[in-house]
């Protein structure tokens, strides 16, 4: 299995969501903000806002991973289509150490 695994209060997703409100350009932040805006914008769609937004936007930011990572090398989809290989999400809560598993 790989997981892949976000965790609440995740300054890179808190600063998409500010750069996607316009609070502050994406600047020198734009390599790190800007493959994190399909994860805000998913997560808007849900209606989230405040801190519902933030958890919302990192558990889609990993879902979206969890779906890219088999097109990024032919050896994960490979492995994945043959059985060998599960790619999994969750979101870890950093006080508690709990990890969430994705759907």
């Amino acid at each position: 299995m790989l997981l892949v695994l976000g965790h609440d209060d995740c300054g890179a997703v808190k600063t998409a969501i500010d750069v996607a409100d316009g609070k502050m350009p994406a600047g020198e932040f734009a390599p790190l903000t800007d493959p994190i805006q399909p994860a805000v914008a998913e997560a808007r769609r849900t209606g989230a806002t405040g801190p519902a937004l933030l958890h919302e936007a990192i558990a889609a930011n990993v879902r979206l991973v969890v779906a890219a990572l088999p097109a990024m090398a032919s050896g994960l989809a490979q492995a994945v289509q043959a059985g060998k290989l599960t790619i999994r999400g969750g979101v870890l809560t950093l006080s508690s150490g709990k990890i969430d598993l994705l759907d």
